[in-house]
């Protein structure tokens, strides 16, 4: 990082650059190292560092009596940056060589491997069961999700898609109709407003949409973190629709990277690291 990442005393506040009250993260106290990755405001702060630092310095301003947890805070902050960093351009690499292998996966096949991981999908009883389901919108050259938004509006379920609100932002927005949708960000249709909405915790399914999708559930998107941001801290289950041809080995991943419950390709289920 170019700037500095660093702790003060509360009552040492700098005159430069952005700071963060941690008593306010962790009016309780700071908590213990090994626990940091399981902690919703750890990751918060993580996201902030990694937002801030390119363009400042940030403090980290810890309560009396607690430099040596705000010190592994720091130390663990400064580890996983290092980490996220370092899995940047190995992502991009690999974004590129399955955007090649996407592009030349023929027609023929993307119809057909498409018709089948709906069939799979609409027999599966995670779907006929959920009353609230988020469907990414498909673009060409992904798995179609027509004819399950069809289905499941024919069938009474609340559907749910994404909308692009903000950078990295998106939400659930309830559709009743597909003629609701119009293009939106990057060309993806998606609802004209934001209507009725709901988190990810409220939805029962969620069948997100990838570039590629690992072995071990670790799903590769198209660098935006749209998904991994909605997903992240919620329990609810979320399914990759993936062709079998972009099924890959080992995707890099970081503590910021949301994994899959399931992955469906046109071959049926693969629970996430039982393949």
């Amino acid at each position: 990082m170019p700037h500095l990442l660093r702790i003060a005393p509360a009552d040492d506040a700098p005159q430069e650059g952005r700071s963060v009250v941690l008593a306010r993260l962790w009016p309780q106290g700071i908590p213990a190292g090994a626990s940091f990755a399981r902690e919703p405001a750890a990751i918060s702060l993580l996201l902030l560092a990694a937002e801030a630092l390119p363009h400042g310095d940030l403090t980290l301003l810890f309560p009396p009596a607690e430099e040596k947890r705000a010190a592994a805070l720091c130390a663990w902050l400064i580890g996983r940056l290092a980490a996220i960093e370092k899995a940047k351009p190995r992502k991009a690499a690999l974004r590129r060589a399955v955007r090649e292998r996407a592009d030349a996966l023929a027609e023929g096949y993307r119809r057909a491997a498409g018709a089948a991981i709906t069939a799979h999908l609409l027999a599966d009883a995670r779907y006929r069961s959920a009353e609230k389901l988020f469907v990414y919108v498909s673009l060409p050259k992904e798995p179609d999700t027509a004819a399950i938004i069809a289905d499941a509006l024919a069938a009474g379920k609340a559907v749910y898609v994404p909308k692009c609100i903000a950078r990295h932002v998106m939400q659930a927005v309830r559709i009743r109709s597909a003629k609701e949708l119009v293009p939106g960000t990057l060309g993806i249709p998606e609802p004209a407003g934001c209507g009725e909405t709901a988190s990810a915790d409220a939805l029962d399914l969620v069948l997100a949409p990838c570039a590629a999708v690992s072995r071990d559930g670790v799903r590769l998107g198209h660098g935006a973190a749209y998904y991994d941001a909605f997903l992240r801290g919620s329990e609810t289950t979320a399914i990759c629709l993936c062709f079998a041809e972009l099924l890959i080995d080992e995707i890099p991943s970081t503590c910021l990277d949301v994994r899959m419950d399931d992955v469906l390709t046109e071959n049926g289920f693969c629970t996430a690291g039982k393949f």
